[in-house]
């Protein structure tokens, strides 16, 4: 590069990892100040404004760090009558495989150290799924931790019918703006402690 020449403007990757790095330091935070009431008020609302009667196939996440706990989600899913879906990561740069989960389900030890399903629990399609994110932006694009795998998942699982993408988290991890790519899948809502909103689908 000439001296006095403008430099290249960082690529939306570089851009992306600095508002990661923030929305992990707004969510950490929103995690130390929580009581342990976020996560039950937050499963209430989706619930409320997300699930019908009718018996459906959800799929949840088991918490990593401090993702927002899905357990009073779960359990209330499975006193509904609901099915109960976990992901599984079986190969990387592939999309994600959801297995059953019962409260008997032993879980194991799968990529990157996430509890799953074992491969003796039934593999299904889900209806619902709740997504973690680092961040949502109010149009519902989604900032996660880099891997793609919700992505591939969403885009795969879109192309063969019709299921809905709910971000689950806190209300902090609200973001006014971070860079999208021409892969990133949208969420159809987001639910935290505060509330449940919707978003209309841009992809």
């Amino acid at each position: 590069m000439q001296n006095g020449a403008t430099p290249p403007p960082l690529p939306d990757l570089d851009w992306k990892a600095a508002f990661r790095k923030r929305a992990k330091a707004a969510r950490a935070e929103a995690a130390a100040a929580d009581g342990g009431s976020a996560a039950m008020k937050a499963a209430h609302h989706f619930i409320e404004d997300f699930i019908p009667q009718t018996p459906l196939r959800i799929a949840l996440y088991c918490p990593v760090g401090d993702e927002l706990d899905t357990a009073y989600l779960n359990a209330d899913l499975l006193a509904a009558g609901h099915e109960v879906l976990l992901p599984v990561a079986v190969e990387e740069n592939a999309p994600l495989i959801f297995r059953q989960f019962r409260m008997d389900t032993p879980l194991i030890k799968g990529r990157y150290g996430i509890p799953i399903p074992p491969e003796s629990a039934p593999e299904a399609a889900p209806e619902i799924i709740a997504v973690p994110v680092l961040g949502v932006r109010r149009d519902g694009a989604r900032l996660g931790m880099g891997g793609g795998y919700y992505d591939r998942t969403l885009m795969k699982l879109r192309a063969e019918g019709e299921v809905l993408a709910i971000g689950f988290g806190y209300a902090a991890q609200k973001m006014e703006r971070f860079p999208v790519m021409p892969h990133d899948e949208f969420l159809d809502g987001y639910v935290s402690e505060d509330g449940a909103e919707r978003f209309e689908r841009r992809r």
